[in-house]
């Protein structure tokens, strides 16, 4: 299924230099030096319009998020496994993960998922884990690992058009330059009525360091995803979550240290994030600390004012019909 990310054309394995070329079969192709294999996996990036850098590739192998959770971390792995009971676990995203599938298999009796930013065991891992006779799951990251099939940037994902059932893309939209043109990508390698879904963050402080550039409200990632029809919207992780991300934030800030405020910041106030028990929906989705989305690739594009429209927070004041003007 892999395909050159620059022409879209076929590519070879030179099992004697290591390295995937590209057939140019459709003669636009300007890469003529191949794509470098990293922990055996293809490195498909056209490094000329990526942020990301070969050397730095190379470089990263055993460095990993993946490396330096070895078992040797031992007291890393241990607080992280305490902060990560205390924050709650992710069940929005666990319950849509099996629900996707379950649409995918109407599709189809083994659909194809492609899990985008998938180095890591995620939610959708889980539920496939389960069903894995089900479906066949294509991941890739921006780095190796034991789940990754191949290493890519989403900004031109190598694969080709009509390829796949459905798409899984969790904690990615806010890490990537041009959010719209990965999201124009998972339209094309989708196969028509195919599924995505996508979770992104909202009332979040900056993660990732400098690789962090971007946040959604509802109606900013219905926009985002005006190409889809919706299937369902809604908030991952509610007002209590983000108030608890921002207190570590500013705690860290005090402490000039953002891993002692992570600490000191949930142990003392963990207990915050019980209270998107009791915010009602509308409410949630205008403070989220995330949100989702879950849709069908279409033929037709939803309008301005349809985006408008479709608001789902607390309205002070009736909104426009879709016929008035929007501005």
């Amino acid at each position: 299924m892999l395909r050159c990310p620059q022409c879209g054309s076929t590519l070879r394995f030179a099992s004697s230099e290591q390295r995937v070329y590209c057939n140019h079969e459709r003669g636009t192709c300007t890469i003529d030096r191949g794509f470098p294999l990293i922990a055996g996996r293809p490195a498909l990036v056209v490094f000329e319009r990526s942020v990301l850098e070969e050397a730095s590739l190379v470089a990263r192998v055993g460095n990993s998020p993946i490396a330096r959770s070895k078992p040797g971390n031992w007291f890393r792995l241990a607080m992280r496994k305490l902060l990560a009971a205390l924050t709650g676990s992710n069940p929005v995203a666990e319950s849509n993960g099996r629900r996707l599938l379950e649409e995918l298999q109407k599709l189809t009796p083994r659909p194809v998922v492609l899990n985008i930013g998938g180095a890591t065991i995620g939610s959708i891992a889980v539920a496939l884990r389960k069903n894995a006779e089900n479906v066949c799951i294509l991941c890739f990251d921006i780095y190796a690992s034991p789940e990754t099939d191949f290493i890519a940037d989403a900004h031109d994902i190598p694969l080709p058009d009509a390829s796949v059932e459905g798409v899984w893309i969790q904690a990615v939209l806010e890490h990537v330059i041009q959010p719209e043109r990965v999201v124009a990508e998972i339209h094309r390698v989708l196969k028509p009525g195919g599924l995505v879904y996508a979770e992104i963050p909202f009332m979040q402080t900056v993660h990732e360091e400098a690789y962090d550039f971007t946040r959604f409200s509802d109606t900013g990632i219905r926009w985002l995803f005006r190409r889809f029809n919706r299937i369902e919207s809604g908030v991952v992780l509610g007002p209590g979550r983000a108030l608890l991300w921002s207190t570590c934030a500013a705690l860290g800030g005090v402490l000039r240290s953002r891993k002692m405020g992570d600490l000191f910041g949930t142990l003392l106030f963990f207990w915050v994030r019980f209270l998107d028990a009791f915010i009602p929906t509308p409410y949630a989705v205008d403070a989220a600390c995330g949100l989702y989305f879950f849709g069908r690739k279409a033929d037709t594009i939803v309008s301005q004012k349809e985006v408008i429209c479709s608001f789902q927070g607390v309205l002070t004041r009736p909104l426009a019909a879709p016929g008035g003007d929007h501005g």
